[in-house]
């Protein structure tokens, strides 16, 4: 007999494949040597989550770090406030078969150190609240 399952998105590559519909940006969840040829760009990384405390224990909220990265500070914000306006008009839409009930903004965007002199960063967190799907095995 089958047992039925559940399955929660992958709250990082559902982010990824948004963010390359709805911004103008370079969009990856790993920076290399090449990253300098597409600023302004993000990286998108799952920085963790909690199951919402709502009795029913199915909702999750996974926290998603976004980076930003631009050659100067006048890129680095106004690739920052596209970013925002991307995350926001995620909450209550989704894609590839998953919903994304709410988007919350955990961390604003604040300036983070670079290894390089050549860019500039700004890191925002973002809490995705998210349903599972049922699975039958």
């Amino acid at each position: 007999m089958a047992s039925a399952g559940l399955t929660w998105p992958n709250a990082e590559k559902a982010v990824v494949a948004w963010l390359k519909n709805r911004t103008t940006k370079y969009v990856a969840t790993e920076t290399d040597d090449t990253l300098g040829d597409h600023l302004p760009a993000y990286r998108v990384a799952r920085a963790g989550g909690t199951t919402r405390p709502d009795g029913t224990g199915l909702t999750k909220v996974i926290q998603i770090e976004i980076e930003t990265i631009a050659g100067d500070r006048a890129s680095l914000w106004a690739a920052v406030a596209e970013i925002e306006s991307a995350m926001y008009a995620l909450s209550g839409n989704g894609l590839e078969g998953w919903f994304i009930d709410e988007v919350e903004e955990t961390f604003a965007a604040a300036v983070v150190s670079s290894d390089s002199d050549g860019d500039r960063r700004a890191s925002a967190t973002y809490g995705l609240a998210v349903r599972p799907h049922t699975t039958t095995n």
